[in-house]
């Protein structure tokens, strides 16, 4: 099992984006991109518990189908987003990712498969989550 912290992806000409780290309360009146349920399960609850834990309940404004979707959204200024901290090693045009100073829950990532399979993009993240 992989676990990973939580960052504020924020625009980069955000007001907080030349911050070294922030407190997650700083984006109470910002809009909140949320992930499609179907393709991130327990992602918006995720970011819902967070918020809550810092004292608000975020605004979803829109939901996204992916994490480079998220990405250009951020980047084109439409929302922030609480996102895993790997999440950095992605292409991020116009986005800044800025660690939170709040105790929160990590992402954990883990897998199941079956013992015998030896395909190279499995080995791959197995490799990854046991880093």
């Amino acid at each position: 099992m992989k676990e990973l912290r939580l960052e504020a992806a924020i625009p980069a000409r955000h007001r907080l984006a030349e911050r070294t780290v922030i407190r997650l309360r700083e984006l109470e009146s910002e809009k909140f991109i949320g992930y499609c349920e179907e393709k991130f399960p327990g992602r918006n609850q995720t970011i819902t518990k967070a918020c809550t834990s810092a004292g608000f309940q975020p605004t979803l404004a829109v939901k996204a189908n992916s994490l480079v979707e998220v990405l250009g959204m951020i980047g084109a200024g439409v929302g922030v987003c609480l996102m895993p901290s790997d999440v950095r090693n992605l292409p991020h045009p116009n986005v800044v990712f800025v660690p939170l100073n709040d105790a929160l829950e990590p992402i954990r990532l883990a897998a199941a498969w079956l013992h015998d399979n030896r395909n190279s993009a499995l080995l791959s993240m197995l490799g990854y989550l046991k880093d």
